[in-house]
C-alpha cells in the first residue's frame, strides 16, 4: 500500500531535532513512497541543509513544498494535502521520532479494515534529548470510546494518524484555528466517518515547557471555547456541558506552564 508522509517545518524548529524526525521517517520497516517536507516560511540555513541532505539522499521519495510566509498548521497543512500523491498520508512533526515499525503496524491494520477514515495510536513523551521517557498518552481505541471521548477531550494524538485523503477534502480540511485536529475530528464525528486507535506507541513524542507555553493563556482558551461552541452547536453536548467545560478549561489554561508541565502528565489528564 503506497501511501504519503506530511511534515511541516517552521523555523523555530532545532536542526537536531528535524534530522531524527526526518530519519525516523526514511528508516521504517515499510518506508512510505513520499515524503512531503512543507517549509513553513524562511528556513535556517541549518534547517535547509538537512533538508537538502536527505533529498539528495532519497530523491525518489522527498518533495519539498516552499511557502512564502509563515502560516497557521492547518492551513499549512491544507498546503501539503495538495502535493501528497496517495490516497493516505501520515502525519508527523518535525521534532518527534517515529517508532521504527510504526507504519507497518498501521498499513497492517488498514489493509485488513480498509473502510477507516482515521487511524491513530498511542505516543510516548519524553524529555527534550530524548533519554528519559515520560508518560504515556493513552487515547481510546474503538469508533464508540473515541466517540464518547470527543465531547471531554481531544482522542486522537495527531502526529500520530494516518488518514484518508479523500475524507479529510470531503468535510473540506483543517480549519484555521488553533486546535485545527481537534476541530477536524468533531467534523468526521459529525460525518460518521469510520476511525480507530492502535493499542501500540507508535511515536516518542518530545516535550518542553515551550509546548505547555502554548497551551496556556488567553488565545489558547479561544481556541477550546470554538472547540466547545461546535460541540455546543451540534448538540454533541447541552449548555450544562458546555458552562462545565468552559469552566475547567479556562482555569486549566491559566496554570503557568511551568506547574502545567509538572502536573499535566501525572494529574491533569486523568480528570480531563
Amino acid at each position: 500500500m503506497e501511501f504519503s508522509v506530511l511534515m511541516p517545518v517552521c523555523s523555530k524548529e532545532k536542526p537536531e531535532y528535524l534530522k531524527e524526525a526526518i530519519g525516523s521517517i526514511i528508516n521504517q520497516t515499510v518506508r512510505p513512497n513520499q515524503l512531503v517536507v512543507v517549509k513553513d516560511g524562511e528556513l535556517s540555513k541549518e534547517l535547509n541543509k538537512i533538508i537538502e541532505i536527505y533529498q539528495n539522499q532519497y530523491p525518489e521519495v522527498i518533495d519539498i513544498l516552499e511557502l512564502k510566509k509563515q502560516n497557521s498548521l492547518g492551513m499549512v497543512l491544507n498546503e501539503g494535502i495538495k502535493v501528497c500523491k496517495n490516497s493516505y498520508i501520515a502525519r508527523m512533526d518535525s521534532d518527534d521520532v517515529a517508532r521504527r515499525d510504526r507504519f507497518e503496524k498501521q498499513l497492517k491494520y488498514l489493509q485488513e479494515h480498509p473502510d477507516i477514515d482515521v487511524l491513530g495510536g498511542y505516543i510516548e513523551e519524553y524529555d527534550q534529548d530524548m533519554k528519559k521517557a515520560g508518560s504515556l498518552r493513552k487515547v481510546p481505541l474503538t469508533q464508540k470510546e473515541i466517540y464518547k471521548r470527543i465531547i471531554r477531550q481531544n482522542p486522537f494524538n495527531h502526529s500520530a494518524v494516518i488518514l484518508k485523503k479523500k475524507s479529510v477534502l470531503e468535510i473540506g480540511g483543517y480549519k484555521d484555528c488553533q486546535l485545527e485536529d481537534y476541530d477536524l475530528w468533531i467534523r468526521m464525528r459529525l460525518k460518521n466517518m469510520k476511525i480507530a486507535n492502535l493499542p501500540d506507541v507508535l511515536v516518542n513524542y518530545r516535550t518542553s515547557l515551550d509546548m505547555y507555553k502554548r497551551r496556556t493563556g488567553l488565545e489558547y482558551l479561544k481556541g477550546i471555547i470554538k472547540i466547545e461552541k461546535l460541540l455546543l452547536k451540534n448538540r454533541l453536548i447541552n449548555r450544562f456541558q458546555y458552562l462545565k467545560n468552559v469552566l475547567a478549561r479556562t482555569i486549566l489554561a491559566f496554570v503557568p506552564a511551568k506547574i502545567k508541565m509538572f502536573l499535566y502528565p501525572k494529574v491533569i489528564r486523568k480528570v480531563k
